[in-house]
């Protein structure tokens, strides 16, 4: 029935991009509720385990993300997301009677659930123009989008709480199995064909691709735009690891509420990336997608920062009546409470709308052949530099609490941007940049 109102021109008219989007819609949500349960399990009570459970989940992609991604290329694209999505449901059927729900077992399931997703990401990230025209690539790009968002409120707003309050974090795996096997099912009905002419290879005269990275990084670099606009990508997705991550503590520590409800709390995110999905389009087409993923970090940046300072927000929001107005007058919550689910719509928008853009862009000036790898190169960037920020923010957070972290990420995150930027323009200037102008 949803697809009878969509309107006739949109390519979820078309049976592959509904398949695609139900498929990415189940794994996304097993994927998510199998985080977030983690999250609260483990880390409600301690920052420090918080920080392990998102790097079990990012640690796999900086390993083997650049071979993840090689493999992606070779492999058909739809029998590499088959292949992954079988594997994630064995590990959430067997692993849990190998390993049990300790500190071990879940943080060993989430590692090798996010690692087994090296196949597929590069895969799911890449297979959008080989069912959808090119001109259609921002609308097919925004309907996945959704789709992953709709998934990720699914498994952390109903799946995750809903599961672990009523039972234990044990049949959280079982559900994950059975959605990830669902996807998989979905995708034997998809066919996969060339929708448009592949964009030309700038390369190809001078060096053969073949399936190795040090040819992708040689173009990433001699194409400066792309790497600064796969660099905003990767802070938008860093900007994002760190709120999921922080969310049950500054909860339980800012808010004063049980850290099982941080997702009923902050769903004007949810909102906020909804949003996003639908007027990211109306901004990426006329302003550009460099313009869009700049705006969209620079909400991220805001908005982080003013929920680190909560209660200068809730003075600020109480002048213009925004608390008062979230409230209605009558809803029993507190003013930081009010202001802090007031922020989270600005984040969850410019998450959205920066990740959007980036991906849209790539999709348009990367060489098809190209295209598994360079995603892996963004997932294994995006994965691997949060890292290490993560794991300080996570120690930091229990000395001196949640909320001076809050306060101090967005800092961290433009120092980085800026470092990013410096660092390619060093490596640019020492290669003669291919004669390849993006469109």
């Amino acid at each position: 029935m949803f697809w009878a109102i969509t309107p006739h021109a949109s390519p979820m008219r078309g049976r592959r991009l509904q398949l695609l989007v139900s498929s990415r819609f189940l794994s996304e949500s097993s994927q998510q509720m199998l985080t977030y349960a983690a999250l609260i399990a483990l880390g409600s009570g301690s920052a420090f385990k918080a920080a392990l459970v998102m790097i079990a989940s990012l640690l796999p992609q900086t390993l083997f993300g650049l071979v993840g991604g090689a493999i992606a290329d070779v492999l058909p694209k739809r029998l590499a997301l088959i292949i992954g999505y079988a594997a994630q449901a064995g590990i959430c059927f067997a692993l849990p009677f190998v390993l049990g729900d300790s500190l071990f077992g879940v943080l060993g399931l989430v590692f090798l659930i996010f690692a087994v997703a090296q196949i597929s990401a590069p895969a799911e990230a890449s297979i959008v123009p080989l069912v959808v025209e090119e001109k259609q690539l921002v609308s097919a790009n925004s309907w996945i989008s959704f789709s992953v968002v709709a998934g990720s409120v699914v498994g952390t707003v109903i799946g995750a709480p809903i599961l672990v309050k009523l039972f234990d974090v044990r049949p959280v795996f079982f559900v994950s199995g059975v959605l990830f096997a669902l996807a998989m099912v979905r995708l034997f009905a998809l066919s996969i064909g060339r929708t448009h002419k592949a964009t030309a290879d700038p390369l190809s005269t001078e060096r053969t691709p073949g399936r190795d990275f040090g040819y992708v990084f040689h173009w990433l670099r001699g194409n400066r735009m792309p790497f600064l606009m796969l660099s905003l990508g990767v802070l938008a997705g860093a900007a994002n690891f760190a709120m999921v991550m922080l969310a049950p503590r500054y909860t339980a520590e800012v808010l004063d509420s049980d850290p099982a409800n941080a997702v009923y709390i902050f769903w004007t995110s949810g909102l906020g990336l909804f949003l996003g999905l639908f007027l990211g389009p109306l901004i990426i087409r006329p302003f550009g997608a460099w313009t869009a993923a700049v705006m969209g970090f620079a909400l991220i940046t805001v908005s982080l920062f003013m929920l680190g300072i909560i209660d200068v927000t809730v003075d600020l929001l109480k002048f213009v009546g925004i608390v008062g107005a979230y409230k209605l007058g009558f809803l029993p919550v507190s003013d930081r409470l009010a202001a802090a689910s007031f922020m989270a719509l600005p984040l969850g928008f410019g998450i959205t709308v920066a990740t959007l853009a980036a991906q849209t862009y790539l999709n348009a000036t990367v060489p098809e052949a190209l295209q598994g790898r360079v995603f892996a190169v963004y997932l294994v960037l995006r994965n691997g530099s949060a890292i290490l920020p993560l794991l300080l923010m996570g120690i930091v957070a229990e000395v001196t609490g949640v909320q001076p972290v809050t306060a101090l990420a967005p800092f961290l995150l433009l120092a980085l941007a800026i470092w990013a930027a410096r660092m390619h323009k060093r490596w640019a200037s020492t290669l003669e940049a291919p004669a390849y102008s993006a469109p």
